[in-house]
């Protein structure tokens, strides 16, 4: 199974969502999976970087290097604009700032659970590094 098709203008926060707002470090699309970076800008995500600290949100609006970007925060419940399995977990993909299932990973990924489905819309983002490397 590929990493989720997300449709960036069906990316929408739950009503009990927490968001914060920072700089964008290079160019994000909503929807797409950031942390903050050295330099405390949003980057994107990936699975193959090693590194702790990989996820600090999904973003909520595209932003070019630069500009403002709204991050949602772990805890929170995200209609990620993608069919979902009820009840399966997705998994920070290799790709950079994208989503994927458990079975995508490969050798050389760090597997970080970002939450798992409570229906086929909606994600709960409670992101969990296990400290794997596949």
């Amino acid at each position: 199974m590929p990493n989720l098709t997300i449709t960036a203008a069906n990316v929408a926060k739950g009503a009990a969502s927490s968001t914060a707002t920072g700089t964008a470090g290079e160019a994000i699309t909503q929807g797409e999976v950031v942390f903050k970076n050295a330099a405390g800008n949003y980057v994107l995500s990936d699975a193959d970087d090693t590194a702790l600290d990989q996820v600090g949100g999904i973003a909520l609006n595209a932003a070019e290097n630069g500009q403002p970007v709204e991050v949602l925060l772990p805890g929170s419940d995200v209609t990620i604009g993608a069919t979902l399995m009820a009840g399966s977990t997705y998994w920070l993909s290799a790709t950079p700032g994208a989503i994927a299932p458990e079975a995508d990973l490969v050798t050389g990924d760090r597997k970080i659970q970002l939450g798992w489905a409570t229906s086929t819309t909606v994600l709960h983002f409670r992101p969990y590094d296990t400290g794997v490397i596949i």
